[in-house]
């Protein structure tokens, strides 16, 4: 009795999963749809993007960055807000 609700609960499961993975809309077909309703923005013209500096390899170099906390955590001037406690 044990082995047959074991191997009713996995047929369940690999039921539910290929009803998961099987139902809804295909991505593929929704792309084009939308495609067809916005438009193609085309390629990305070069040095558009945003430039990103590559993470600091030693604790110096994080230091020679200054502080790197949350942008809540300063004013508009650059200087650190005053805790809230």
């Amino acid at each position: 009795m044990k082995a047959f609700t074991r191997v009713l609960c996995l047929a369940f499961v690999v039921v539910g999963m290929l009803g998961v993975a099987g139902c809804g809309p295909d991505n593929e077909a929704e792309g084009q749809k939308a495609n067809a309703k916005l438009g193609d923005p085309g390629k990305m013209n070069e040095g558009t993007g945003k430039t990103v500096a590559p993470p600091p390899k030693t604790n110096e170099e994080r230091g020679a960055r200054g502080a790197q906390g949350s942008i809540n955590m300063f004013d508009a001037k650059g200087k650190p807000k005053p805790s809230e406690k």
